[in-house]
Order: C-alpha cells, then sequence, then structure tokens
C-alpha cells in the first residue's frame, strides 16, 4: 500500500533515489495499491517517473496538444520510459476519486495503458492539463489550462474525468466508516488482489 498525496517533491533526485528503494523492498509482492483518491496533482514528469517502475519498455500513456489561435498544435506522444531499476510484475490497483487532480491524473492514465492495473472509486477529476501562466501589466499573474490530453485510444478525460473499472458501493470515506475505523474501498481493492 503507498499513500501519494501529491506529485510535488522538491527535488526529483531525491524522489527518484527513494522510489528506487521503495520499489526494491516491494520486488518480491504480488500487488501494490496506490491510494491516490486525496491527490492534488504535481508535475507530469513525477507522475511518470512513479510510473516508469512498472515498464521494461517504452509504453504510450497519451498525448496532448496545445491550443494554438483558433486551432490546436501537432499532437506529441508522451511515454513511459523504463526506469534503471528492474520493473514491477506484480498487480496494481489504483484508487481514484474526484479528488483525484491534475498530475495524479496523469499517472492514472499512464497507469490505465499498463495490463496489471486496475482503477478503483470513482471518476478522476479531469483536470489534466498544465497550466499556461502569463504576467499582467499590473503585476497580476494568471493561469489558463491550454492543453488537450488524449488517452492512446483518443479518449479525451477533460471535465468527465477517467472512470474507474470498479466503483465501490459506498461513497468515499463517509462518517459513519471514518468513525468505525473502516475504509471500504481499501478493503475492496485488498479483495481484489489475485
Amino acid at each position: 500500500y503507498m499513500q501519494l498525496l501529491d506529485f510535488a517533491a522538491e527535488d526529483e533526485d531525491a524522489l527518484a533515489a527513494e522510489l528506487d528503494t521503495a520499489f526494491a523492498a516491494l520486488a518480491d509482492t504480488d500487488a501494490i495499491i496506490f491510494d491516490i483518491r486525496v491527490n492534488g496533482g504535481g508535475t507530469d514528469t513525477q507522475a511518470l517517473l512513479v510510473a516508469s517502475h512498472f515498464v521494461s519498455e517504452r509504453a504510450l500513456a497519451f498525448s496532448k496538444r496545445a491550443v494554438n489561435g483558433d486551432g490546436y498544435t501537432d499532437a506529441i506522444q508522451i511515454f513511459i520510459e523504463p526506469g534503471t531499476a528492474p520493473a514491477y510484475e506484480g498487480q496494481v490497483i489504483v484508487l481514484t476519486s474526484g479528488s483525484t487532480v491534475s498530475a495524479a491524473e496523469i499517472f492514472t492514465i499512464a497507469m490505465a495503458q499498463l495490463p496489471q492495473t486496475t482503477l478503483l472509486g470513482r471518476n478522476t477529476s479531469g483536470e489534466l492539463s498544465d497550466i499556461l501562466g502569463r504576467h499582467l501589466a499590473n503585476g497580476w499573474i494568471f493561469g489558463l489550462s491550454n492543453e488537450v490530453y488524449a488517452a492512446p485510444d483518443g479518449t479525451v478525460y477533460e471535465a468527465v474525468g477517467i472512470a474507474p473499472d470498479i466503483v465501490p458501493v459506498a461513497d468515499l470515506l463517509p462518517l459513519s466508516e471514518r468513525e468505525a475505523g473502516i475504509d471500504s474501498w481499501l478493503e475492496l481493492a485488498l479483495n481484489s488482489v489475485e
């Protein structure tokens, strides 16, 4: 079980080293559950860095293009590149919700392309774009989402989110479960491990 609250580590080299250590320790396990139900995002590169631990060969994660005047730039393909450590070969369950945002959705869409991955929870937020930042003459700074991300099959998840494979009956951590010390989504994930 690995809970990731964001993909916004200040030192990406340190993150890479810590991930290598964690995955080496997990190499003999049969499954990993990633809990990104409440993950505010960060950078695409860090999301793909985590995903890199699951491929031994380059794998297409998604494509993206940016708004350009009245049209779009050409789409560029983004790949999950193999890491330096051996790829984790066990089952992967990714827990998602409407609070799975931005780079957490990049992680979700990338992992969804891998055959060992099952998504469990609710649709992600549907806010995949990087931010185009601009400065105004008065000193204000603003940002706009200006990119369209698409899965390899062409599906665009902006505004609708990435749908899970398994949808739990209960809402995300209802008060009754929290008071009882229960997490039915996590229990469902544990029961889904083959």
